[in-house]
């Protein structure tokens, strides 16, 4: 055996008699995230070995369409006289209870993260970062998706203090549009802003994209764009022209956009940002995504000036916490933000 995995199964260990000396505490309260197939494994698991207790089982289960959460009440009724878990060796045992004491989060800026839990006993010292369950929690958060993640932690933000271990990226509905992906953005963008002349505004983006093809963010699914976002360097001119007032949406074209892409000095402008669903928490989840993939591509290690404007107050909070500097000129029609 290698050593590593002697130490893996130590601080295995470790974790299995944590949990036995708090009286599996973290059992005894909280709502668990459950993804439908393992209802259905803990359902014939309940045939099999206690069908008595399916009725309790379905009364402490919340439906969220794609996901449920359990209620774990007083005491896990999983559990049993010595506080060990029934469904433990039975391949049941629902993916949160296996990779505790790590669990997933979402960041107040809208970021995935895995976090360990620091206040239900000491198993949180026997993880690292390159601990197996870290793995296990990773492909967890993949299982999940950031749409199913933004949602479960909107309904339940966790009953636990905890430690951030690392931030995930389960961007996977977001991305740059390609320029052979026009026609699509142009059917988006007539569905977000009608009135636009969309003739000539999309040979004004074509022309942008040509020189900084990183330009337009896109939230997709099943290959519709739901969502899109657009984010653009512009020259230290351009910036102090916005800064003035100076600077229309007529003007935002390839002419304030850095030629060579050595010369993009940390000025940035977003001006638009359009979503489609109608549903508050699907129109939420969205802009999260938006906002966030944002975020991401200013390097954290440089100094950022992000221009926007006519954003909510909400769009706002979430560009000021980000820690970089935003500023939101008053010029006319520069930026639509849709966050409701």
């Amino acid at each position: 055996m290698k050593p590593e995995n002697t130490t893996f199964e130590l601080a295995n260990q470790n974790l299995a008699h944590a949990c036995q000396n708090c009286q599996s505490s973290c059992c005894k309260k909280g709502l668990l995230f459950m993804l439908p197939e393992e209802v259905g494994q803990v359902k014939r698991w309940i045939v099999a070995n206690k069908p008595e207790v399916m009725e309790r089982f379905v009364s402490l289960l919340q439906n969220h369409g794609d996901f449920w959460l359990f209620d774990q009440e007083e005491a896990c009724m999983f559990l049993d006289a010595k506080d060990l878990c029934q469904l433990h060796m039975s391949g049941a045992k629902p993916k949160e209870c296996y990779i505790w004491p790590l669990h997933i989060y979402l960041s107040n800026l809208g970021q995935p993260e895995i976090k360990v839990s620091t206040t239900c006993c000491d198993g949180y010292k026997f993880i690292s970062q390159d601990h197996p369950s870290m793995e296990a929690t990773r492909n967890f958060a993949r299982d999940i998706g950031y749409s199913r993640l933004a949602r479960f932690r909107s309904i339940y933000a966790g009953s636990y203090g905890s430690k951030l271990i690392e931030f995930l990226d389960l961007k996977e509905n977001t991305n740059t549009l390609k320029l052979s992906e026009l026609p699509c953005y142009r059917t988006a963008g007539e569905r977000f802003f009608p009135e636009e002349d969309w003739d000539s505004g999309l040979k004004r983006v074509e022309r942008m994209l040509c020189r900084y093809p990183d330009g337009i963010i896109v939230f997709k699914e099943e290959n519709e764009i739901l969502g899109y976002a657009t984010l653009w360097p512009i020259t230290n001119e351009a910036a102090r022209s916005l800064e003035t007032g100076e600077l229309l949406d007529c003007h935002i074209d390839e002419k304030v956009i850095p030629e060579d892409p050595k010369l993009i000095s940390g000025n940035w402008i977003i001006t638009a940002i359009g979503v489609i669903p109608e549903q508050k928490e699907k129109r939420r989840e969205i802009i999260l995504s938006l906002l966030n993939a944002i975020r991401s591509r200013l390097a954290p290690d440089k100094r950022h000036s992000v221009y926007a404007h006519a954003a909510t107050e909400s769009g706002e909070r979430f560009l000021r916490r980000t820690g970089f500097e935003f500023s939101f000129p008053s010029a006319e029609k520069l930026c639509r933000w849709m966050i409701s």
